[in-house]
Order: C-alpha cells, then sequence, then structure tokens
C-alpha cells in the first residue's frame, strides 16, 4: 500500500525506481527486485546503485504471526539494510516506523507529539516491540555519510489496503457485527497517498544539520480525528454492508 504510492509518486517526479518485495508489483514502470528482506545478499543487489533508500518492509501485526518472523523482518532485515546503505555509500535512508512505537496501552495518548517517549516497559507486542528496535537503529545510523529520518505514520488506509479496511470489513460480514466501546475513543488516520508523500518530501529534505537528520515525525492527516467504527461507516455502506451498532 504505502511502497507502491512512494514508488508512483518518484515515477511521477522522473525519477528511476527499483522496487524491492517478495512479490511483484505487475507495473511496468519500476524495476523489480525479488528477494527476501531477511537475505543480506538480496538486499545488498537490491539496493546497489542507488542514490535513496526507503524502507517501507515490515512484519505487520496478525494473531497468527510468529515471534521469530518479526525479529528476522523488523530487526535483523532491517539491519541489513542500514548495512547495505554503508557498504553501497547511500547517503540517504527514509524509514517507515508507526506510531506505535509511543503507544504503552494503559492511558490515551492525547495530541501527543514527537516529544513522548518509547514506552518505560519493553511492550509483550512484538510488533510495537521490534518496530522500536528498529527505529531506534536507524536513528543510531545517522551521520555525516548516511543521513537517516523515521516517519511514523498513524492508521493508514487507502488502495491495497490488506489490513485496516479489510478487518472492519470482516466484522462488518460477521454474524455478530458487534462495535468495540462506546464511541468515545478516537483514533487518527493517515492516507496511503499523504503517508507516501510525506517519505517523498523527507527524501528531499533531509541533509546533512536538517531537522530531518537523525529525527522522527508522525505523519497524519488533519483533525478532527474521529471514533474507528465512525470513521469506517461511510466506507460500509457504499460496500452495501451495515455498520456495526451493537
Amino acid at each position: 500500500m504505502l511502497g507502491y504510492e512512494i514508488a508512483s509518486q518518484l515515477f511521477n517526479e522522473g525519477k528511476d525506481v527499483r522496487i524491492f518485495d517478495l512479490v511483484s508489483a505487475h507495473d511496468s514502470r519500476f524495476e523489480e527486485f525479488i528477494g527476501d528482506i531477511r537475505r543480506p545478499e538480496d538486499v545488498k543487489k537490491a539496493c546497489s546503485g542507488m542514490d535513496i533508500v526507503f524502507k517501507t518492509a515490515a512484519a505487520v501485526w496478525t494473531q497468527n504471526t510468529p515471534k521469530q518472523l518479526y525479529e528476522e523482518v523488523n530487526i535483523n532485515g532491517n539491519q541489513f539494510v542500514i548495512d547495505a546503505c554503508v557498504k553501497l555509500d547511500i547517503n540517504k535512508l527514509i524509514y517507515t516506523s508507526t506510531m506505535d512505537v509511543v503507544v504503552e496501552g494503559k492511558k490515551p495518548i492525547v495530541d501527543g507529539d514527537e516529544s513522548l517517549p518509547y514506552p518505560k516497559k519493553e511492550p509483550k507486542d512484538n510488533y510495537s516491540r521490534t518496530k522500536i528496535i528498529a527505529e531506534q537503529l536507524v536513528l543510531k545510523a545517522n551521520s555525516s555519510e548516511l543521513l537517516t529520518c523515521a516517519l511514523r505514520p498513524v492508521g493508514m488506509y487507502g488502495p491495497r489496503d490488506k489490513y485496516h479496511l479489510t478487518n472492519i470489513i470482516k466484522a462488518a460480514q460477521s454474524k455478530s457485527n458487534i462495535r468495540l466501546g462506546n464511541g468515545s475513543a478516537r483514533f487518527s488516520h493517515v492516507y496511503s497517498e499523504n503517508a507516501a508523500y510525506a517519505h517523498v518530501l523527507a527524501a528531499k529534505h533531509l541533509s546533512i544539520g536538517s531537522p530531518l537528520a537523525g529525527n522522527t515525525y508522525f505523519i497524519t492527516d488533519n483533525p478532527p480525528d474521529l471514533n474507528l467504527f465512525d470513521f469506517m461507516e461511510p466506507f460500509l455502506k457504499e460496500l452495501g454492508l451495515n455498520p456495526p451498532k451493537k
């Protein structure tokens, strides 16, 4: 969802774009390298000859994802990307992090900003835990030779979304069709095109001495934020589904 949109926007600006993924994007506009981020030799080949690397790949939370996969992809694979950039003299790395790196889970975050610390206790959730470690590795790698920054999209939605909208649709199609909570909780969203545009802007403005270098930024659409189920209601109605009411 995000990587494809970043590639499209870069191509529209006249850039030569290479996609590195497990499967083909089936888009002739881009050079493709099919491989696995868990193999350092694949990562190095994919990055060879590039000026800027956008690292969007991640093991995203699903109920059945084993702990080892988060470790291999989000931490080890991330380190392979950093190592490849250093060895190949690539001087810009834009890393896709997540808002989850600051979510403690015990109380809501209202009007949060980049001053929020990581949770004091290591999260039990393997996705959040490994994304925190990966973000720290990227920021630590920032130097005059390799400039890095981490962008933290909030709840992302848009074309090719396999997780966010899909799960809400499945809930609406289920027999129970219930909504969680009393409706007072609010959730921030960002459209995939906007999140991608932030990555493209980061690549343009990342330079020695810039506010971007070695720093993190949340990426979100303009408020007001809505309750998750209220936000999803128009999409469900367009699909002929009844929004959860119970």
